[in-house]
């Protein structure tokens, strides 16, 4: 690709005639800045706290594309992103898409936790003066519903495929099949949720997830024992029939996995009582460590007390 250079002179610009290449941006990169070329309120976000942003995106970055993205100044930052602001059409299914991406993102910031606290101060600071406050429906009568608030775990984006050889599909692993788990391969269990984004309950997928997130997120449990898990989600809006017929996927679910890239377990309604989960969870960590030849941490010994020696015979007391 190349850009005219158009040389400004006293009576105007000069025909173009001076070319110049311009430089190429990696894919995974010119993603999360058009993500932030069409919501401020992401991109405020991306300049406060990079990793944050970058992990919340749902955008597959190589390390060396994370290490650009961080190393780039501020100042350099919003000039890439203002720059995208005018190669993005105005209307398309694309801008929509982006814009469903960064507020996808941002939710996953806010309500997972994981936005640091410059960054929600920016994000709140950008927000100021947006809108208006919506007047009171005339006549008493009711506003419109409002739309309810994903909290989709702020866990690893996971996308899926399938390869095109037949004999290759049907050798493939789940680490082939989803390529951002090939990490815990033969080190810990992992699991991924299943789920349908957007935020219309009206839906009954939709619904389901919305569901299944408010559960998960009041889980008391839980929480104790993912730790030793590696914890994936998968949007299934664009899954292949394929990968959702050989993991018997329903939206919404979490597939448990060995680290060996076996299928153990599975759940489409997350429990109320969740403690019987977690102690399901256990077991599968100690299969699974067993079945990678992983040993099982000891119990730390308790200490032998100090040996204080012999005493010595006291001496007769005068009297």
């Amino acid at each position: 690709m190349k850009k005219q250079v158009v040389k400004t002179t006293i009576v105007g610009g000069q025909p173009p005639g001076n070319e110049r290449p311009l430089q190429e941006i990696p894919v995974g990169i010119e993603e999360v800045l058009a993500m932030a070329a069409v919501d401020d309120r992401f991109a405020s976000s991306l300049y406060a706290d990079r990793e944050s942003a970058m992990a919340a995106s749902g955008v597959l970055l190589t390390a060396t594309e994370k290490m650009i993205l961080s190393s780039i100044e501020r100042p350099a930052l919003a000039q890439m992103v203002s720059s995208f602001k005018t190669r993005l059409p105005v209307s398309s299914s694309r801008r929509e898409f982006l814009k469903k991406s960064a507020s996808a993102a941002l939710l996953a910031l806010v309500g997972g936790g994981i936005l640091s606290t410059a960054a929600q101060g920016a994000l709140l600071q950008s927000s100021k003066g947006i809108r208006p406050d919506r007047p009171p429906a005339p006549g008493g009568a009711l506003a419109d519903r409002p739309k309810s608030k994903r909290k989709i775990p702020s866990w690893t984006a996971a996308t899926g495929s399938i390869p095109e050889d037949e004999e290759a599909a049907k050798k493939a692993t789940v680490f082939e099949n989803f390529p951002a788990t090939a990490g815990e391969k033969k080190k810990k269990p992992f699991l991924i949720y299943f789920y349908v984004p957007g935020e219309d309950d009206s839906k009954s997928k939709v619904k389901a997830c919305i569901k299944f997130e408010k559960a998960l997120a009041a889980a008391a449990e839980f929480p104790k024992v993912a730790g030793d898990f590696g914890r994936y989600k998968c949007d299934t809006e664009d899954l292949d029939k394929k990968l959702i017929s050989k993991y018997r996927i329903k939206t919404p679910c979490i597939i448990f996995f060995d680290a060996m890239g076996k299928r153990v377990h599975r759940i489409t309604v997350f429990p109320k009582d969740d403690e019987s989960l977690a102690k399901r969870m256990k077991k599968i960590k100690e299969k699974s460590d067993k079945a990678a030849g992983i040993e099982p941490e000891s119990a730390p010994q308790p200490s032998e007390p100090a040996s204080r020696g012999h005493r010595a015979d006291r001496p007769p007391k005068k009297k």
